[in-house]
């Protein structure tokens, strides 16, 4: 339809939102279910065995 009429359809924004909306909860559900999350340590490294408890 884009290129037949030269205009967007009007619901392509709005499903593509609500599309990476469901995509975002479902896999942090899942990461969330796994215990599967990225864990960055670089300043955490840097804390004293004191300051990490």
């Amino acid at each position: 339809a884009r290129y037949v009429f030269n205009a967007p359809t009007i619901w392509a924004h709005g499903m593509t939102q609500r599309i990476f909306a469901a995509y975002y909860f479902i896999c942090g559900a899942y990461i969330s279910l796994t215990g599967s999350h990225i864990n960055m340590d670089i300043i955490y490294n840097r804390f004293t065995p004191r300051k990490r408890a």
